[in-house]
């Protein structure tokens, strides 16, 4: 069963969202719980390097996560760990992640993962290169699909491309715009994909089946982000943070409250309820 594309709601979505701003959605960025969870690991470490090593294997990890993605990003930034080689943060993720209570399911596999980028040295090369991939981050989509073996729109691998970007902002680079990095069709990615209108899945559960089509919801989100002038990759914080709230009745209330309380006063606030109103627009 496919999942149906509505054109007329991925043209409303963009250009409400093209009066919401870039600006505006760096400030929801900004005050983001994962955001603000990496400011804190950075500032922790004080070392930019260690801190994007770290943070690419979290990104590759993190789903069917046992509790909220918000609070399982501070369970990782409040681990002990500490600046040190590649082998080093490697042998401390893994001892975190044998650990944690948010990541739990299919932990042997995900250990595999990682130490696949060990054989072929990926780790290495992403500890060495950070300064170089917070100026040009499509070289981590590259590096993560040649070692994974992966086509690249997977959304583990564009995760870690959005959340090395956050790591590249915070130590004080100014990355270009991502264009070419897919947005990441995780559950609340694909429920406001739903619930915008943006596609139609008539199945049981609509949210799985935009995401075993996701490339399908990638090419909308696309259109999307050509509309509004926002690439993909900054559009899926304000997404990901509607995404809790679409089984909700007050859906768009309290999106509205939780969202507004993260910009710091830095939105348009009419422009920001009438962005929500079109990605919350039916419930799931």
């Amino acid at each position: 069963m496919a999942i149906r594309i509505n054109d007329h709601r991925v043209e409303a979505v963009g250009k409400v969202l093209a009066r919401l701003g870039l600006e505006a959605i760096y400030a929801i960025e900004e005050g983001d719980p994962q955001y603000r969870a990496l400011e804190f690991l950075v500032e922790k470490l004080r070392d930019c390097s260690s801190a994007s090593l770290l943070v690419v294997l979290n990104a590759l990890v993190s789903y069917q996560l046992s509790m909220p993605g918000e609070e399982y990003w501070w369970e990782f930034a409040r681990y002990p760990f500490k600046s040190g080689s590649p082998d080093e943060l490697v042998r401390d993720f893994i001892s975190f992640l044998n650990t944690s209570k948010g990541n739990v399911a299919a932990r042997d596999k995900k250990i595999s993962r990682i130490k696949r980028l060990v054989t072929s040295q990926t780790h290495i090369e992403i500890y060495v290169k950070a300064q170089d991939l917070f100026r040009s981050l499509e070289k981590l989509k590259e590096i993560l699909a040649r070692s994974l073996e992966r086509e690249g729109s997977e959304k583990t691998i564009v995760f870690a491309v959005k959340m090395l970007h956050y790591i590249a902002r915070i130590c004080g680079s100014k990355p270009r715009p991502l264009v070419s990095i897919e947005i990441p069709v995780d559950r609340r990615v694909a429920g406001v994909t739903y619930t915008s209108e943006i596609a139609d899945a008539e199945a049981r559960d609509p949210v799985e089946e935009i995401m075993k089509n996701y490339k399908e919801a990638q090419r909308a989100w696309k259109r999307v982000s050509e509309i509004s002038g926002i690439s993909m990759i900054n559009l899926d914080s304000l997404i990901w943070l509607c995404g809790k709230h679409v089984r909700e009745d007050d859906r768009v209330e309290r999106a509205y409250k939780e969202i507004k309380a993260y910009a710091r006063g830095k939105v348009d606030d009419r422009a920001l309820r009438e962005a929500l109103l079109e990605l919350l627009r039916r419930k799931l």
